[in-house]
This record gives C-alpha cells, sequence and structure tokens, in this order.
C-alpha cells in the first residue's frame, strides 16, 4: 500500500456512527425477540403439521421438512444472537430488563446452565 509524500498515515480505527452505538427502543427489542421465536419454532410447527396431519405423500414432506428445519435453525441463530446479547446487558438500558431478554430466549433452550455451557447429561 503506498501513501503519498506529505500524507500521515493513522492508526486509529475509524469512529462508527453515533446511531450505531445507540440503545434500541424497547419495542424494536420486542419486536425481534417475536421475529426470533416465530423463525425458531414457527417452521418447526408447520414441519410437525406437515408430517403428523397433511396425509401428503413423505416424496412432498420429507423434502418441504428439510427446508423448514433450515428456516428454523436459522431461528434459532437469531435467539442465541439476541440471548448473547441480552446477556451483555446491551439491549435495552435497563440492565434488569436486557437480563430478563436472556433468560426469556434461554427458555427456548434445553440443559443451558451458564452462558454458552452445556449439559453433558
Amino acid at each position: 500500500m503506498s501513501h503519498q509524500a506529505g500524507q500521515s498515515v493513522s492508526k486509529r480505527p475509524p469512529l462508527l456512527p453515533d446511531s450505531f452505538m445507540q440503545t434500541p427502543s424497547p419495542w424494536v427489542v420486542v419486536g425481534f425477540l417475536a421475529y426470533a421465536l416465530t423463525m425458531a419454532f414457527g417452521p418447526a410447527l408447520l414441519s410437525y403439521w406437515l408430517l403428523v396431519y397433511s396425509g401428503w405423500s413423505m416424496l412432498i414432506v420429507v423434502p418441504a421438512m428439510v427446508v423448514l428445519n433450515c428456516i428454523s435453525g436459522f431461528g434459532f441463530y437469531v435467539t442465541a444472537y439476541l440471548g448473547h446479547e441480552g446477556f451483555h446487558f446491551t439491549l435495552t438500558k435497563n440492565q434488569f430488563v436486557s437480563g430478563f431478554y436472556w433468560h426469556l430466549v434461554q427458555l427456548s433452550r434445553r440443559r443451558v446452565f451458564q452462558p454458552g455451557v452445556l449439559s453433558g447429561t
């Protein structure tokens, strides 16, 4: 990387805009929580319905379930992201509310006793 003579090279990282550092409103957080849980459980419930109640051929049900389970997996990824941010108390200005969101998200996961540590039993 070449620089012209007389230019100084800054070693500081670029500054982020102030809007990147603002805490979102509670309605945005609740909307994101609803989106995450809908993405996680909606396709899973539809997949269950297809398998048990639809009566369709397995040639249709199995590929549909594969797609729905991939979408549901992405929903669980989004809930993990939301739980991670809730654990860092960055979702709301009130740390207790942010921690509540973290615990609410963790209810959808099995065997979580500590953040990031799954039980082996």
